[in-house]
């Protein structure tokens, strides 16, 4: 009876995900994380681009002696 109970192999529970699939995820959300970090970035730039209150605090105002 040991015999029979040591070559048994159950079915994965339901809900769970073989290795491949648990790899591809991983690689899907890594790739999604990338892509959100790039949006993030251009979103920034364009942001402190179009900012006026950005580009007066950036600019020094005139000199008086004409320097």
């Amino acid at each position: 009876m040991t015999e029979y109970n040591e070559r048994r192999t159950l079915p994965p529970p339901p809900g769970t995900l073989s290795a491949q699939e648990v790899e591809a995820l991983r690689d899907e959300i890594a790739d999604l994380s990338s892509r959100l970090y790039r949006l993030e970035e251009e979103r920034d730039f364009y942001k402190d681009l179009l900012d006026p209150s950005q580009q007066r605090s950036s600019l020094e105002p005139p000199r008086e002696d004409g320097a």
